[in-house]
């Protein structure tokens, strides 16, 4: 994603560096980069792993640069999920990399140091939790969960911080495909419109797990990655289905998945304020509490002037090790939009050298400098490391 504006920076930084050991990033594949490592397979976006995602012919498995198999399904541990071609799309939302030479710098980061990076010693982090796609999830797990394991990450992430912080989800229920497509996680209801760049998929694969989030109390966000749709559409679509549920309390957009290639960046369609005010007015014609999230890296994808019921999300990547640019970078954002929630969805591979050894104690630094500006902070944790942040919690 963000990394374009700090790679002059960040070589002028590996240049001069002799001493500190280097990563080099080794996961993109295809005609430019090659081979994966053995055992892993190369997706139909030139990225490397083993997770059914990669590895499916029928989703775009590139034999010649890997290994691919032929099933159009999982083979999970629970099995609970049954994947759709669009389960691949969104993997090349991982970090861009130049070539696969592109070195990082690894940085020592003092985490005993930190404490000097927060300013505001109260914490306004009203949620936390993480983003749950069924590809994310099993390429981190190599596996999907089951709901109650899914529902205890949650417990254990939203502990970390502060007795009043809710657990929150932002479930991906809609996954873009094909460039223009949605293809939803449940199967087909009978009135959609066949106008509709939209799928479904045979079984329905997040009605346990929001049984178990009404249960416990967690706040979920229904997410679409819209493709080439009409935003209140979809809504309705995603709430005659699932809007029962009392742990639902809004709806999500990820911009950068909207008419991806709207402009020549391919960085997917801004969310006018004509369309976020008839977005938020359709949602809370179903519930008057719900609340519409949009998402992307640029605020210029964010509505210019509306804000009445959005919530304003963050999920830059690439700080090229430097915490102190993460924390600007999100303190800026927070400026922005000084009075709407803003959420900051971190934890990418791209940045992992910042959190790896600390994620909670660097997700605490980043809201405790964006307090400054905003009393209503979240912090979602990205699926694609979820396995790994939780075992360093």
């Amino acid at each position: 994603m963000k990394l374009n504006k700090y790679i002059t920076g960040l070589l002028l930084l590996i240049c001069s560096t002799n001493s500190a050991p280097i990563i080099y990033i080794k996961d993109r594949c295809g005609a430019k980069y090659g081979n994966c490592e053995a055992g892993k397979c190369c997706s139909k976006y030139g990225w490397c792993g083993k997770a059914s995602a990669y590895c499916s012919i029928s989703r775009g498995c590139q034999s010649e640069f890997g290994i691919c198999t032929s099933s159009t399904t999982t083979s999970t541990k629970y099995a609970t999920t049954k994947y759709t071609t669009a389960s691949a799309s969104k993997i090349q939302s991982t970090p861009t990399i130049i070539s696969k030479d592109f070195s990082i710098v690894k940085t020592n980061i003092n985490y005993k140091a930190m404490n000097s990076l927060n300013t505001n010693p109260l914490s306004n982090i009203q949620w936390a939790g993480f983003r749950y796609s069924s590809y994310g999830i099993e390429s981190s797990f190599k596996y999907i969960p089951n709901s109650n394991s899914l529902v205890n990450y949650i417990s254990k992430i939203k502990n970390q911080f502060y007795d009043d912080t809710k657990g929150a989800v932002f479930l991906i229920v809609g996954v873009e495909s094909n460039n223009k497509y949605c293809t939803f996680g449940f199967p087909k209801p009978k009135n959609v419109s066949s106008s509709l760049n939209v799928k479904f998929s045979d079984i329905d694969e997040y009605e346990d797990f929001l049984k178990n989030c009404d249960e416990k109390g967690y706040e979920v966000w229904l997410q679409v990655e819209p493709g080439d749709n009409d935003l209140v559409e979809l809504a309705n679509i995603v709430f005659d289905h699932y809007g029962h549920h009392p742990s639902v309390k809004g709806f999500g957009i990820d911009c950068e998945w909207w008419y991806r290639y709207y402009s020549s960046e391919h960085h997917g369609k801004p969310l006018s304020d004509e369309e976020a005010k008839r977005i938020v007015e359709a949602v809370r014609k179903r519930n008057s509490k719900y609340t519409v999230f949009a998402k992307h890296w640029e605020t210029s994808y964010m509505p210019p002037t509306y804000r009445d019921g959005m919530v304003f999300v963050n999920d830059s990547q690439g700080f090229g090790g430097n915490l102190n640019r993460m924390t600007e970078e999100f303190q800026e954002w927070a400026r922005t939009f000084p009075n709407n929630p803003v959420v900051f969805q971190i934890g990418y591979n791209a940045d992992k050298v910042i959190w790896n050894k600390k994620p909670i104690e660097i997700s605490k630094t980043i809201a405790d400098n964006a307090s400054k500006y905003n009393n209503n902070i979240g912090i979602i944790w990205v699926d694609f490391t979820m396995k790994d942040a939780l075992e360093n919690m």
